[in-house]
C-alpha cells in the first residue's frame, strides 16, 4: 500500500510533466508565429541557413551587418 509521500511525489512528476509538455506547445506555437523569412529591410528572403543559425534573424546578412554600421538595433 503507497503512503502518502509516494501518492504526493506521483502527483508532483505527473504535474510536472503536464507543466513542461505545455511549455513545450506554446514554445513551438511562438516559434512558428514569429520565424521571419522575409528582410525587414530590403523584402528578401532570409536563407534558411541563416534562419537556421540565428532563428530569430529579422534581417539578411547583408542588410543586418549594414544595420549594424548604422547602430540601428538587433
Amino acid at each position: 500500500m503507497a503512503d502518502h509521500a509516494d501518492i504526493a511525489g506521483e502527483y508532483i512528476d505527473r504535474a510536472t510533466a503536464a507543466q513542461i509538455e505545455n511549455v513545450r506547445r506554446r514554445l513551438g506555437k511562438v516559434e512558428s508565429t514569429t520565424l521571419v523569412r522575409e528582410c525587414l529591410e530590403c523584402g528578401e528572403l532570409i536563407p534558411a541557413a541563416r534562419l537556421a543559425a540565428m532563428p530569430g534573424a529579422r534581417r539578411c546578412v547583408y542588410c543586418q551587418s549594414t544595420s549594424e554600421r548604422r547602430g540601428l538595433e538587433g
